[in-house]
């Protein structure tokens, strides 16, 4: 059969129309229709676990110390791994998930954490050195009022509490923010430091046992070169009033016996002269047992001068004046001076809170055997004999001088060689012992207690520092 080339191209074109429509038409399959997208909704960023140092993040990082935050509960394999330059790390969890190898190549760092905490006992097992934030802590018995002469107590407290382990100290004092003195290790935990110049004083207390090497440092104190407490009039100028200065005698328990430098007023051991016919021990006016009657003033013997009939309930009030109960006349007493003038009109509040009530003993006289009378409880005192024996031995130790102001108070008699009342009896019921304190000398025979040219120089019992 022949076939014509335009049938045969026919032909073609119509097989070709045939398999198209073939594809087109088949039932059982749905035309291919690509998926629309979905709208893209906007999300917040989510924040990283902060209760957690993931793995590796700070792996071989050079990083000189690190503060975890106290969120952080779980610090992962490598966190800090091959940290060459990390020195320091603070944690102050108790509780604290550190893997194993949290650490691993990291060799010099120091654990800051707190004792027997996860961390603590991470670091012992993996053998990093430790400071514990709650080792110990500084007291100190001196914030303000130190001086020259009293000592200054750094305490180290609540040390390496609930270890029954062996502490060694070592205490590094500075004056002015140089070193000026460190001691031996030791294993005491009270270091005394006596100043012997003015200055801001400050210390640094280290502490090294089998756990732990820590330091603390007390923040700088200042110390005056004089002792100053209370106001007095001492330059005689009454527009103004001066800071009263004074001597460091001893210091014992906390405490310090303190005497005013100067010769501070003018009296009589009983004030005003009229009173001299009267013997008092330091406690108390009595009258004098020996006789019921005496002369006031000096000699002769003027019968205007004399009293008689005298009792604890008829006492003279005066120059001649009516007579009256022992009690009413109290105040006339150098006593009364030092507890009821000076003690609460020349101090401050707190000032009053360092001077001390102290228990006192009143010996008798050694040489005359007139007793000292009853013992006391005073703030404010004159020395006895013994404690002038005992803490101004020499007669250099004992002198003093007048300030402006007592020098130039009025005298009746007598000269102004310059002499102050100690609390201890003399060779009679109407005398008492004093110091002639131009020279140093302890007189045993004492004074009449009337005679006002003598001077008082108070003394104190005083808390150190505060």
């Amino acid at each position: 059969m022949r076939i014509f080339k335009p049938t045969a191209a026919l032909l073609a074109c119509l097989l070709i129309l045939l398999t198209m429509l073939s594809g087109c038409s088949n039932s059982d399959q749905s035309p291919t229709i690509a998926p629309t997208a979905a709208p893209t909704v906007p999300t917040e960023p989510t924040e990283p676990d902060g209760s957690r140092i993931e793995k590796d993040a700070f792996n071989g990082s050079d990083i000189t110390e690190f503060t975890i935050d106290e969120i952080v509960e779980y610090i992962d394999e490598g966190a800090f791994a091959n940290c060459n330059t990390l020195e320091n790390f603070y944690c102050a969890s108790m509780d604290i998930t550190i893997h194993e190898n949290a650490f691993s190549g990291t060799e010099n760092v120091v654990f800051h954490c707190y004792l027997d905490s996860t961390a603590d006992l991470f670091a012992r097992e993996h053998g990093y050195d430790r400071v514990y934030f709650d080792a110990f802590s500084l007291q100190c018995d001196t914030v303000n009022n130190g001086c020259v002469g009293l000592p200054i107590t750094w305490s180290a407290v609540d040390v390496m509490p609930g270890q029954d382990i062996e502490n060694q100290f070592v205490y590094t004092v500075y004056l002015n923010d140089e070193p000026i003195f460190t001691s031996e290790p030791t294993t005491e935990d009270c270091f005394v430091y006596t100043p012997t110049e003015g200055g801001q004083y400050a210390v640094k207390v280290e502490l090294t046992n089998d756990l732990t090497t820590d330091s603390r440092f007390w923040e700088a104190i200042p110390v005056a070169d004089k002792l100053l407490m209370g106001l007095y009039e001492q330059d005689n100028d009454d527009t103004t009033i001066e800071p009263i200065e004074w001597r460091i005698l001893t210091v014992e328990d906390g405490k310090a016996l303190v005497l005013s430098e100067y010769l501070l007023t003018r009296g009589a051991y009983f004030n005003p002269e009229w009173i001299k016919f009267k013997y008092t021990y330091w406690a108390e006016s009595c009258i004098a047992e020996t006789s019921s009657s005496n002369y006031w003033g000096s000699l002769p013997k003027s019968p205007s001068r004399y009293y008689d009939g005298l009792t604890p309930e008829s006492v003279p009030q005066g120059w001649y004046a009516e007579r009256g109960p022992e009690a009413d006349i109290f105040y006339v007493h150098a006593r009364y001076w030092c507890n009821e003038v000076f003690y609460k009109e020349n101090f401050s509040p707190e000032e009053q809170a360092r001077i001390l009530l102290s228990d006192l003993t009143n010996p008798d006289n050694p040489r005359s055997g007139v007793t000292g009378g009853p013992d006391t409880q005073d703030y404010v005192f004159f020395l006895s004999f013994e404690e002038v024996e005992e803490y101004l031995p020499t007669k250099e130790d004992r002198k003093a001088s007048y300030t402006t102001y007592s020098y130039n108070q009025p005298i009746e008699y007598g000269s102004k060689d310059p002499c102050y009342w100690l609390r201890s009896p003399g060779h009679n019921r109407i005398s008492a012992m004093i110091i002639w304190a131009k020279y140093g000398a302890l007189d045993y025979l004492g004074s009449d207690v009337g005679h006002n040219i003598l001077c008082y120089r108070p003394a104190m019992w005083i808390t150190v520092g505060g």
